[in-house]
């Protein structure tokens, strides 16, 4: 059954109104040839699938033209639930996909229609769901059967219930149950996942109250999933037994197999937050008992950016909320919140949303987030990222103490980018420098290329330096409590923003009111997204003037970053072709092919996934979505970052010998417990300058711009006993 693109506009003619179609308690059997779908909606919207069987009696067959779906959907927006009895007695009907490739297949290259997935039930599909692009869809109280144990695809195939890809957003996935029937021992052979979300962008989302059980993997995510300032893909509520690895985020591999790193790969910084006598702040998720050591409830891979998970207290409740063992995640525990399932974790569902409550919270928490971003602009590198950077890759060796001062005085609030090009001017600012200026910004430790630019090093940072680095992970800094707070406002704003546009896209009331007032709130709203929505909406009633009016006023109204640039200049290409694709109905030409083509190269962004779907679905590129399953043959990993510290046979060293502007003392007194002093003098034996230094083995900047060239003598006195001496010549 196919439907092809078609917009009804009875009874009024600005609107189209949803398709009036539907199945009920329809069979769907596929057991003599390959078709490519049993359902097929494009461009069509509305049509509900309920009570309905669809099952692949085929055997299974990789190959990209023998991809079987029981639901195929593009540019569409459809229900499928079960179907209620009129006798109250009689037990609903659910729907059940069976035995398919992808069993509900749902992609767009634009802001499509709502898509609901409820109460039915998925068996042995390679995948239950497959949503890409997607703007909140709802997959609610659903049963996943992963895979089966007598399966008909073979081990080495990852089976995942259901799989959200490239900017699928704002979803509503809860009160689904994933599971399997395989034996526990044999799940490191057989691959079964019960969720997989991969790169579905910046805004916060949230999976919520699920249940996983005998799986490899209850929930993976992969790529980007969050802001760089830490607001993103939230894990709450959710029940996991005999998995073996309950929560697995790692980072998409690039087209060398090399892992992209970046500030916005991972997920949310904060799952949950402290309780402060409010249970429902915490994570509130529960974790599978492990007996095996190979094994991690909760495991995050080292290019993923930093995760800190906030349980509930342990005593008093039989739950596991407390994930351990974990890897590379900060764990903290509130004492003061007692779990209880159903006060920490009510349910979402059937509660309703109040459009004028949610629009009031819209302002508020808008005017929230105008006041932190404006804070931030102001303080991070002294409010010009810019001309801080170019300071420093312009610097020359006479400046190091210059720049150095100029670092501190805007710190804690330099960027990643300030810190890495610090980093790699290695010829201007030693490791004493960079250890001072890092130590000075605790988010450096957090960040995946900060500590990559410090392992590339020519001269490594030596392992007591870099342990200091490092303590930053147990703290926040000024500039990380600022963006904690925008990342709450946003996810707040997110939240309610998602609430109203859900409200609007179900309400099938009145449908002309509901499109009047989404496209009132995307109007209305200054948010971005929204404006691309509206530009989305005008090419689907083809106003041009308006749509490309739009966009010409988008770099207007908003201050664009580059990478925000760049995204704009993609999408107006898209929308140029998009609108001659939508005013001829010829087939696809070939300059709109390379055009397409070229647009999505840049994967990482909207525009790019949208491109990337109308060739798809054009049967011009296939794409095979990545899948994301721990290592379980490796050696056990550490949790923690663990630095060897030699012992060297001086106390101290004075470096660069002859020096200019400055010189730097490295000293080890850790197998000293008296006070120490540093002298220096002159060549006539008169002292210059003396300082005390503490029992710990680390390196001290001195600067020397006082002094005047000639010869030295740095002494080191420990209970007022000359220990060590050294000559230090200065030229200038």
């Amino acid at each position: 059954m196919v439907f092809y693109p078609y917009k009804n506009f009875y009874p009024t003619v600005s609107y189209p109104q949803e398709n009036w179609s539907s199945f009920y308690k329809a069979g769907f059997t596929n057991d003599h040839v390959y078709p490519h779908s049993q359902i097929v909606f494009n461009g069509v919207d509305g049509i509900s699938v309920k009570g309905c069987s669809f099952e692949n009696l085929l055997p299974y067959i990789n190959s990209p033209l023998f991809t079987t779906r029981a639901i195929n959907s593009y540019n569409s927006g459809f229900r499928v639930s079960e179907l209620t009895m009129p006798d109250p007695d009689d037990p609903s009907i659910p729907t059940t996909i069976k035995g398919f490739e992808q069993g509900i297949y749902a992609i767009t290259d634009s802001y499509s229609g709502y898509i609901h997935i409820s109460t039915s039930v998925f068996e042995d599909n390679e995948r239950g769901i497959y949503l890409c692009g997607i703007s909140n869809p709802a997959i609610v109280q659903n049963e996943f059967l992963v895979r089966t144990k007598y399966s008909k695809y073979e081990p080495d195939i990852p089976l995942i219930g259901l799989y959200m890809d490239a900017f699928t957003t704002g979803f509503t996935v809860e009160e689904n149950t994933y599971y399997s029937t395989v034996g526990y021992t044999d799940l490191k052979e057989f691959d079964c996942a019960g969720i997989t979300v991969n790169n579905t962008g910046q805004n916060y989302n949230e999976l919520y109250n699920n249940y996983f059980d005998n799986l490899t993997v209850g929930i993976a995510a992969g790529g980007e999933n969050r802001s760089s300032e830490g607001d993103g893909l939230c894990i709450k509520c959710n029940d996991f037994s005999n998995c073996l690895t309950d929560i697995y985020v790692a980072p998409l591999l690039n087209e060398n197999n090399e892992p992209i790193t970046g500030p916005t790969i991972g997920i949310a910084e904060l799952q949950g937050k402290p309780g402060n006598g409010e249970t429902k702040n915490l994570a509130g998720n529960t974790f599978s008992n492990l007996s095996d050591p190979n094994l991690y409830n909760f495991e995050k891979d080292i290019n993923c950016e930093y995760t800190e998970y906030f349980h509930h207290d342990v005593e008093g409740t039989d739950a596991k909320v407390k994930p351990l063992p974990v890897v590379n995640i900060t764990v903290t525990e509130d004492n003061e919140s007692e779990y209880d399932k159903e006060l920490a974790c009510p349910s979402n569902l059937g509660s309703g949303t109040d459009p004028l409550v949610e629009k009031s919270t819209l302002s508020a928490e808008l005017l929230q987030i105008i006041a932190y971003t404006d804070t931030l602009n102001t303080e991070v590198d002294g409010g010009n990222t810019d001309q801080l950077n170019l300071d420093v890759s312009t610097s020359n060796p006479n400046q190091t103490i210059q720049l150095r001062q100029q670092l501190l005085d805007e710190s804690p609030y330099l960027s990643d980018t300030v810190m890495k090009s610090a980093i790699d001017k290695e010829n201007v600012l030693p490791n004493a420098v960079i250890r001072d200026v890092l130590t000075a910004n605790p988010q450096s430790a957090k960040s995946v290329e900060v500590i990559q630019s410090l392992d590339n090093r020519i001269v490594p940072m030596p392992d007591y330096m870099l342990s200091e680095v490092m303590q930053g992970l147990n703290t926040f800094g000024a500039k990380e409590v600022l963006e904690q707070k925008l990342a709450e406002h946003r996810t707040n704003y997110i939240r309610s923003f998602k609430k109203i546009e859900r409200y609007y896209q179900s309400d099938t009331s009145d449908q002309a009111a509901s499109v009047d007032s989404i496209v009132s709130l995307w109007s209305n709203q200054a948010h971005l997204e929204s404006k691309y929505k509206l530009a989305f909406h005008y090419l689907s009633i083809n106003d041009s003037s308006n749509l490309f009016n739009e966009l010409h006023n988008i770099p207007v109204d908003f201050d664009l970053s580059i990478k925000q640039q760049n995204s704009h200049d993609l999408y107006e290409d898209l929308f140029g072709i998009l609108w001659q694709m939508n005013n001829d109905t010829t087939q696809i030409d070939s300059t709109q092919i390379a055009s397409l083509i070229d647009i999505s190269d840049d994967y990482m962004t909207a525009p790019g996934v949208y491109a990337l779907n109308s060739l798809i679905n054009k049967n011009i590129i296939h794409y095979n979505e990545p899948v994301y399953f721990p290592e379980y043959l490796k050696s056990s990993k550490a949790d923690s970052y663990n630095f060897d510290i030699q012992n060297k046979e001086y106390i101290i060293s004075v470096f660069p010998n002859p020096a200019g502007d400055y010189c730097i003392i490295d000293f080890d007194l850790s197998l000293y417990e008296a006070d120490a002093i540093l002298d220096i003098c002159d060549s006539y034996g008169h002292k210059v300058s003396s300082f005390s230094l503490q029992n710990i083995h680390s390196q001290k900047i001195i600067s020397l711009t006082a002094f005047s060239s000639g010869v030295y003598f740095v002494t080191l006195s420990i209970n007022n006993s000359l220990k060590e001496s050294h000559k230090l010549i200065i030229t200038k």
